[in-house]
Formats: C-alpha cells, sequence, structure tokens
C-alpha cells in the first residue's frame, strides 16, 4: 500500500473494537472473527479461513473429549474477550446447564495454554490455527482434540467511515493473492488449509 504501519500489541483483546471506533487504531488485525456482533459495529476486509474453535488438550486427550458438550463440569481456560468464551457462556445456558463449565479466562492466550501446560484446566480452547501453532509449539506435551466448530472467517477491522482504506486494503489484499505472496505466507506458516476461498 506504500505506507508505513506501526504495530501496537493489544493487551486488552475485548476492547479492541471499542478503540478501533474511538480512533486510539485505523485497522484492528490479527485473529478477528467476523461475527454479527462486530460487524454492527466496524466493517471488515475477510483475509483468513473460515476457522473454527479448537479444543487443546494435553497429550493423548486423557479426558477424550470430541465435542464442545464433553467440556461439561470441567475447568476450561481461553483468552478473555474471545469467541471462545461466549461459546462457553452459551454452553452454560445450554447443554452443560445441569453441569456447567467452569470457565477461566486469561489476559492473552499463551497465558491460557500455560495453564494447561501445568496442568491446571483439562482443555484450552482457542481458534483453529492458534491451537494448532499452540499444539506444535508445546514439543509434545499438547495436542488438538477437536477443531473446527462454529467457523468464521477472519477480518481486517477498520472503521465504517474508511471507505477508502477499506477499498485500498481489498486491493492490496488482492495483489498479493494474485501475484502468490498470499499462499506463499500461508505455506510457510503451516496454515494452508486456512487459506481465503474467494
Amino acid at each position: 500500500m506504500g505506507v508505513t504501519v506501526k504495530f501496537e500489541q493489544v493487551a486488552d483483546f475485548a476492547g479492541i473494537v471499542g478503540d478501533l471506533t474511538s480512533k486510539r487504531y485505523d485497522i484492528v488485525m490479527s485473529a478477528i472473527s467476523i461475527t454479527e456482533e462486530r460487524q454492527a459495529k466496524i466493517d471488515f476486509v475477510p483475509y483468513f479461513g473460515p476457522v473454527g474453535t479448537g479444543i487443546l488438550v494435553a497429550k493423548g486427550n486423557p479426558s477424550n473429549l470430541k465435542k464442545l458438550e464433553d467440556l461439561c463440569g470441567l475447568k476450561v481456560a481461553a483468552q478473555v474477550g474471545t469467541y471462545q468464551v461466549d461459546q462457553m457462556k452459551a454452553l452454560n445456558d445450554d447443554a452443560c446447564k445441569a453441569k456447567p463449565i467452569d470457565i477461566q479466562t486469561f489476559p492473552d492466550n499463551p497465558a491460557a495454554v500455560q495453564e494447561l501446560t501445568l496442568g491446571r484446566i483439562v482443555a484450552e480452547l482457542s481458534d483453529d490455527p492458534v491451537a494448532a501453532y499452540s499444539a506444535l509449539k508445546s514439543s509434545g506435551k499438547l495436542s488438538l482434540a477437536a477443531t473446527g466448530f462454529e467457523s468464521a472467517k477472519y477480518g481486517i477491522g477498520v472503521r465504517k467511515d474508511s471507505t477508502a482504506l477499506k477499498a485500498a486494503l481489498e486491493k492490496a489484499l488482492k495483489a498479493i493473492q494474485d501475484n502468490g505472496k498470499y499462499d506463499q505466507i500461508l505455506n510457510d506458516w503451516g496454515q494452508a488449509q486456512f487459506a481465503l476461498k474467494s
């Protein structure tokens, strides 16, 4: 796009949409699922997915977890402000009402994964590619029990009045898709299965 980008890591993921609308940032990006609730507040340029929720467990899946409903009555972690926290709350209002999930939230995903590594929780929920990467980096201590629950695309978030910026981002994304750089990046990170299909 011919501009210099200043990256800022955000500690409060739950407030990221509000930070964008209050003009603290020009765009927000990095594993932000496109949901109806978020689309009511900001616009998105889809760039990845769809991806769903992955269940990360200790090696060998000792609790034999296969679906989200298997989490009922268990201690499970996720990053605060993520869709996975909402998923667990919805389960507690429905399928897990009799035996609610003991939801543990942490400020970032590595902290939640660390709790699993230490054996303080039974499972950790995050987006499929994040869970897969956590398993890969665990030196064999963690594995994926199941993936693909309630899939959604990731998007680059912009304010609704940032129409020119949104158009420029769409053009830039198309350019790297057309020249092969998009596929190369995903291949380099082992994420080719999540390439945007259209």
